[in-house]
């Protein structure tokens, strides 16, 4: 167990890299690079991510960390070695980058008004119920359908559980009322047959294919005009990627043009997809960054941002329209999002492919 670390603070201070810090001693068995931590700076509390760890303090008196926040790491290993790539090749600070990957403040996950069902009534109660009061019981019945006796507040509300309702059950105790975290509503994937491939779609997704089946990392320029069926060869191989048990990123290089290929790759894969990019609000975006965290999640689209989404098993990049210079990032801290796929491609041992016209 280490007792000192180097954290980047958030936001970054300027002219300023990475601070080290002493780890109390029951802390130690829980800190881990790429956790957020709360830590003083000056006469301020910040959050902070872990960097690394030190043998050696430097001069002066260290002040200890003060808690830790996450359970596990919020960047994942894989992810801040990419972090490292971009602060040295782009010549910015470890923190800079740090910050355009961590909020500074987490939003709490979205959350739904949920009505539950506590007891379930005999037939004789039921029907007591319904000769006393029949819309309760209307209500009562609703709730009992539901799947395990539990509805949203959309759902209750389209099935006649309207706000009288749910206080009579509670009130009878026959139901709780509560808040979930928010669920998605089902994704539309689709069975439709796919369309056949030209001879050279085959070509190109064969290549891709035996590139994914070799777990090993490979880059390719998918070249073709306009039409020309480049989406179809990259989705398909997006179904062999995730047939591998390993993720997908698709970037493309305007906020706009993710929602073009959102409804195509949602059909095509429905709940696996996540969308990330700086259009989606705090809440919604982190939200689906959690979702990818943890593997709710398994193919990304989105924009320059969306190059530093934390899927854990990386198998497959890529980056249509990689001639569009709107991958380049000029606000803030500057790098190319083509470039950083596929050194992130390379650092995962995944296949990148350029789509280009």
């Amino acid at each position: 167990m280490h007792g000192l670390v180097q954290i980047a603070p958030l936001p970054p201070v300027p002219l300023h890299d990475l601070f080290t810090y002493r780890v109390p001693e029951p802390l130690r068995p829980l800190v881990r690079p790429g956790m957020r931590v709360r830590m003083p700076l000056g006469r301020q509390t910040r959050t902070g991510v872990v960097a690394g760890f030190v043998d050696v303090a430097p001069p002066g008196e260290l002040r200890p960390i003060l808690d830790v926040l996450d359970a596990d790491p919020f960047v994942p290993p894989d992810l801040l070695e990419l972090c490292r790539w971009t602060a040295g090749y782009y010549l910015a600070s470890l923190a800079e980058v740090l910050a355009a990957v961590v909020p500074v403040a987490l939003p709490a996950p979205g959350r739904e008004r949920v009505v539950r069902l506590l007891r379930r009534l005999t037939p004789e109660e039921e029907a007591a119920l319904a000769r006393r009061a029949p819309a309760r019981a209307r209500a009562y019945r609703v709730l009992c359908a539901a799947p395990g006796g539990e509805l949203g507040g959309q759902a209750a509300r389209a099935g006649g559980l309207d706000a009288p309702a749910v206080r009579a059950l509670v009130a009878a105790g026959l139901a709780e009322a509560g808040l979930r975290p928010r669920r998605r509503p089902p994704g539309a994937e689709t069975a439709a047959p796919r369309p056949a491939l030209a001879p050279a779609q085959r070509s190109a997704l064969d290549a891709i294919a035996a590139a994914i089946a070799s777990a090993d990392a490979a880059s390719f320029l998918l070249h073709g005009v306009t039409g020309s069926g480049k989406t179809e060869v990259f989705l398909a191989a997006a179904e062999h990627t995730l047939a591998a048990g390993r993720d997908v990123l698709l970037l493309v290089p305007e906020i706009a043009l993710t929602h073009q290929l959102v409804d195509r790759v949602r059909a095509r894969f429905g709940d696996a997809l996540a969308v990330l990019h700086s259009g989606l609000g705090p809440r919604e975006r982190w939200d689906e960054w959690r979702r990818v965290r943890h593997g709710g999640a398994r193919l990304v689209v989105g924009a320059r941002s969306a190059v530093f989404a934390p899927l854990p098993r990386l198998g497959l990049v890529v980056v249509d329209e990689e001639h569009d210079p709107a991958y380049k990032q000029e606000d803030g801290l500057r790098y190319n999002a083509r470039d950083v796929g596929i050194v992130r491609a390379r650092l995962a041992r995944a296949v990148v492919v350029l789509a280009s016209a």
